[in-house]
């Protein structure tokens, strides 16, 4: 049992930037990542993790954010609270944009080129 909660404790903090808290009284989860999100555990992920009234665990580690209809959480670990506590604000600061390279921003900046470009071929076809 105690290499389980090992395990759980080593994917707490190891997949730290994929976090998600569980909403007061529901089973919404808002993640804590650079682009945080709104989702639900998939119904293939963790459903045995509920308690007696149905609530999952507070605190999950996810691996997968997937998006069909809505986004969910598939691969789900549950982690404690005392576990995520010293990791907070590690994350807080957090320069994505430096530890990518710059990929974010560049890739930012090419979704604004196609943008604009898609924008400008309108208002010559408009014209």
């Amino acid at each position: 049992r105690g290499s389980i909660t090992a395990l759980r404790q080593a994917i707490c903090v190891g997949f730290a930037n994929r976090l998600a808290r569980r909403l007061p009284r529901h089973n919404g989860f808002r993640t804590f990542n650079n682009q945080s999100v709104m989702a639900e555990v998939h119904p293939s992920s963790a459903r045995q993790l509920a308690d007696d009234s149905g609530l999952l665990p507070e605190w999950m580690v996810y691996h997968e954010l997937i998006t069909t209809t809505r986004p969910f959480l598939r691969s789900v670990c549950r982690v404690e609270e005392a576990w995520v506590g010293p990791l907070m604000p590690r994350l807080n600061d957090i320069d994505v944009a430096r530890l990518s390279g710059g990929a974010l921003a560049g890739e930012k900046a090419k979704a604004a080129e196609v943008v604009r470009v898609r924008e400008e071929k309108a208002a010559e076809a408009a014209a």
